[in-house]
This record gives C-alpha cells, sequence and structure tokens, in this order.
C-alpha cells in the first residue's frame, strides 16, 4: 500500500514552499521601497541564499562544493544567465503592473520550456502541449489587462512594460531547466544551487554599486528584510519542495506548487490594495490549466520547470532520461518518481525484470539443462564486465515487469518473444551495497523472475554492444559451481540461483 501519511507530508511541504515563494513580494517590495533597484534587490536575494548554503555546506557537506572547473559554464547558464536576468525582470515587473501579474507571468515557464525542448530536443509537439500553449497565451492575455481596458472596467489597465518584463522572467526562468538539466545529470541539486547563487551574486556585484547596497539597508534599518528575503523567500522553499519531492510525483508537484501566484495575488489585494479583476482571475485559472495538462497529459515525464531544477537526471540507453517508479518494500506503487542515479543512491526499492534463457543439454547427472549468461559491457554504470543473467532491465516508470521482460530481450539480445513465451517462476527481493567510479550503489531490485526455453546458437544473437560485451551457454550445475566457488566474476545473487533451480527442476519433472 501506498504511505498516505507521507504523501500528505510531501504535499503539504511543496504548498509551504510555494507560499514561502508567493510572499517575496512582501520583502521585495520593502526594500524597493528604501531605494533599491531591482538589479539591487536581486543581488541581496542571491548573496544572502549563497552565503548561506555555502556556509552550511561547508560545515556539514563539503564533498557537495567539489566541481570540475570544466564544468563552470554549465553555473554561469543557471546563475548568470537565467537566475540574474529572471529576478531582475521577476522583480521590474512587480514595479511596472501587480505582484499577481508577476508571478502569473513567471508561470509561463513551464510554456517555453516545452518549446526549447520540441525544438532542441526533439520531443514530440502533441495536442495536449499545443492546447497548454493556447491556454497560457489567453491566460497572459487575461491577467495583461487589455480586456479591463477594451471593456473599460479599469481595474488594472495595460500595462505594456510589465507584461513585456513578466513574459522575459518567465523565459528567462525556463532557461534554468535547460542548464540545470545538463548540470543535475553530473552534480547534486544542493551543489547547483550553491554555484548558481554564487555565479549570480558574482555577476551582480560589479552592476548594483554594493556600497551603495550596504548603506540604504543599514540607514533603512531593512537587514532584516533582506535576510528574510534570502531565506524565507529563497533558500527555505527550496529545501521544502525538494524534501516534498521525496514523496511527490514531479507532475503533481508543479501543480501543487502553482499555490505561489495565488498567494501573491492575495498578498497583493490584502496588504499592498492591489485590484484583481474577473478577467485577470480568468487568466490565473488558464495558465494554472496549462500547467495541469502539462503535468499530467503528457505524462509527467516533460521538461517542466521544476522538473529541470529539482530533478537528478540519469539517461537511459537512448539518451533520454530514465525514470524509475519507487516502491515500498513490499512492491507497491508509492506515486514516486526519480531519476534511475538517484533511486540507488538512496537504496530506494524499484522494480526489473529478469529473464533466464536455457535449453536442453545431453548431460543426464543433473538437471540436463544449459543457461545463458551475459557478461555485462565494461562501460556500464554498475558491476562492468561481469557476467549477468540472460537478460534484465529496469522497469521504466509507467510500465509494467512482462513489457519491460519483452522488450529487454529484444534490446540486449535480439530476441523476439511473446508474453506466452515466458514462464514466471517468482518474485525475487535483492539488496546489495557497492560503490562504482567513486560513488555509492545502492541496489533494492524487486524483480519479476522468468525463463525462456529457446535453443539458439552462439552466432544467433544480436547483442547490443553498449550494454552486452558477450554470451555464453553454460551446464547449470557447472554454473552454479563457478558462481559458488568463485570462478566466475559475476553479479548474480545466489538465492535467485536457487529460485531457478527448483523452477528447472519442477519443470523437468513436468
Amino acid at each position: 500500500m501506498k504511505n498516505t501519511y507521507s504523501e500528505n507530508a510531501a504535499s503539504l511541504l511543496i504548498v509551504l514552499a510555494g507560499v514561502c515563494w508567493g510572499i517575496i513580494g512582501l520583502f521585495s517590495t520593502g526594500l524597493a521601497q528604501k531605494g533599491l533597484q531591482p538589479v539591487q534587490i536581486t543581488f541581496v536575494r542571491c548573496t544572502v541564499a549563497a552565503i548561506v548554503l555555502w556556509t552550511l555546506l561547508l560545515l556539514f557537506d563539503r564533498k557537495k562544493l567539489l566541481i570540475n572547473p570544466k564544468d563552470i559554464w554549465m553555473f554561469i547558464g543557471t546563475g548568470a544567465v537565467s537566475v540574474v536576468c529572471f529576478n531582475i525582470l521577476y522583480f521590474l515587473t512587480m514595479q511596472a503592473a501587480t505582484l499577481s501579474v508577476a508571478a502569473i507571468l513567471l508561470y509561463t515557464a513551464p510554456c517555453f520550456v516545452m518549446i526549447m525542448s520540441v525544438i532542441f530536443f526533439g520531443e514530440k509537439l502533441t495536442k495536449a502541449k499545443i492546447s497548454a500553449l493556447l491556454l497560457a497565451s489567453a491566460g497572459c492575455v487575461c491577467t495583461s489587462g487589455i480586456i479591463s481596458t477594451v471593456t473599460g472596467s479599469g481595474l488594472n489597465g495595460f500595462n505594456a512594460i510589465g507584461i513585456i518584463t513578466g513574459v522575459g522572467s518567465g523565459f528567462c526562468y525556463a532557461l534554468y531547466s535547460i542548464f540545470g538539466n545538463v548540470a543535475l545529470k553530473k552534480y547534486d541539486s544542493a551543489t547547483v544551487t550553491a554555484y548558481t547563487f554564487l555565479i549570480a551574486s558574482v555577476t551582480l556585484l560589479p552592476l548594483c554599486k554594493v556600497g551603495d547596497v550596504a548603506d540604504k539597508i543599514v540607514t533603512g534599518d531593512i537587514l532584516g528584510t533582506a535576510l528574510m528575503l534570502g531565506i524565507i523567500s529563497t533558500l527555505l522553499p527550496f529545501a521544502l519542495y525538494t524534501a516534498g519531492l521525496k514523496y511527490t510525483a514531479p507532475g503533481k508537484a508543479s501543480v501543487l506548487a502553482f499555490v505561489e501566484p495565488m498567494v501573491a495575488t492575495i498578498a497583493g489585494v490584502v496588504v499592498f490594495n492591489q485590484q484583481l479583476d474577473i478577467a485577470g482571475a480568468a487568466g490565473i485559472i488558464l495558465i494554472f490549466l496549462s500547467i495541469v495538462i502539462l503535468s499530467t497529459k503528457s505524462g509527467g515525464k516533460d521538461s517542466n520547470m521544476q522538473d529541470g531544477i529539482n530533478a537528478d537526471m540519469n539517461e537511459d540507453k537512448t539518451g533520454n532520461e530514465e525514470m524509475l517508479d519507487v516502491r515500498d518494500n513490499a512492491g507497491n506503487l508509492t506515486g514516486v518518481v526519480k531519476a534511475r542515479r538517484l533511486v540507488h543512491r538512496d537504496g530506494d526499492a524499484h522494480a526489473t525484470s529478469h529473464v533466464w534463457l536455457v535449453r536442453r543439454n545431453s548431460n543426464q547427472s543433473g538437471t540436463g539443462v544449459d543457461i545463458l549468461l551475459q557478461k555485462r559491457s565494461h562501460n556500464k554504470d554498475s558491476f562492468p564486465d561481469c557476467y549477468d543473467i540472460s537478460s534484465a532491465g529496469h522497469i521504466p516508470a509507467g510500465q509494467d515487469y512482462l513489457e519491460s521482460a519483452i522488450r529487454e530481450l529484444k534490446e540486449e539480445l535480439g530476441i523476439e518473444a511473446s508474453a506466452q513465451d515466458l514462464h514466471f517462476i517468482g518474485m525475487h527481493d535483492g539488496f546489495e551495497k557497492a560503490e562504482f567510479y567513486g560513488e555509492p550503489f545502492v541496489n533494492h531490485e524487486i524483480s519479476s523472475v522468468y525463463i525462456l526455453e529457446r535453443d539458439i546458437s552462439d552466432d544467433g544473437f544480436k547483442l547490443q554492444k553498449e550494454e552486452v560485451q558477450s554470451v555464453r551457454w553454460v551446464d547449470f550445475d557447472e554454473c552454479v559451481d563457478m558462481l559458488q566457488n568463485g570462478k566466475l566474476k559475476h553479479c548474480i545473487c545466489m538465492d535467485e540461483i536457487e529460485m531457478l533451480k527448483n523452477a528447472l527442476s519442477k519443470k523437468t519433472e513436468d
């Protein structure tokens, strides 16, 4: 069963993160009223966040501050290109329009990510994505005040500067996903965030007149406001959102986080007496619906903004992001979807399919069966050059055991098989800890195990060279002896071999 308590608590954390982001206007407006310009407010936000995060990592987890100098371009992209630009434009929108307009237009970012993913990464432009884009565009029109101006209601009024800067903030925010996805394939999210804020602060340093900023903060008695901007509306929501993602699917999380513009709207109306007309409210709803569509109709796997910032990515055999369903210890789905590398880092239970290929032999003294072993590629991220099960693979999020088993047979060995060809012999719960390439590897596999009887000659296989070096038929009893006595470098669980032995004995009797 799903851990409902954990899921509910995680949802609450994400909502609280949205609230913290939503009240940023309370602090930024206070700084603006004391004379700080948008570029200076951005500098204050990034610098406070950088100092606090770097201090915490230096004290408690210094390893996360180690990076390859050649990768600095990634953080220039996330920090200088994205964070600096979107923050400045965001604060400009707050000044030119309202808190609600700024927050709503920032949430056009998922649509920009969608467009860029189609252009740069070859993602398909589906009907759902087109619908989301049209809804978001209509929402921007409603929020902009054009309708109010045309109808003469005049509550908001059209503000061209505010709309341009608002949409620009959404575009620059979306760029974080492009650079962030690259960085997160190699580094922890805390590492990416720490260097992002550091680079952003350094970039802004010559632009913001630090002496003037310090003087205004001290004389204006707004040090507390500056700290709250950097901690309450920057670092805290990031920590809450990341913690919430542990038990929440990214698509659901992105929808829950939409509480941000709603809170911003409420803050604008209640605290600053900003007005919201019917058209503006309709705009909020339309953009919200566009995010729902991107999060659900696209399967929750598209490159939406929050996925890009918080999900640590891994690649499957085709170069796409390989995401796995996290399961509980009984094998039930938890509703959490995580990248494969994170699953192995955290030791989460996940599903795999195992297929043992067997054929009859003339050995009358034992089981009378050969089994096929595959030798894993030298470039595998775990257990390279080891002998393994005939065919095995992780089950991508949303797929099932049998479907994965049939696919892996075709991809790894070139074997066509149907569901009727595979004989299910049971579930295997395996757990092991290791280290590869300096990284911890915790493997908790819940596997559906099958037997496929097929007499294929050694040259009858079409091996996927990226995964499999070679294959060899071995008499089952000889194989057991080699595994038990260390005559074969392997990564096969011996209790699964016992399961296979019992199944083969029963099959022989039948």
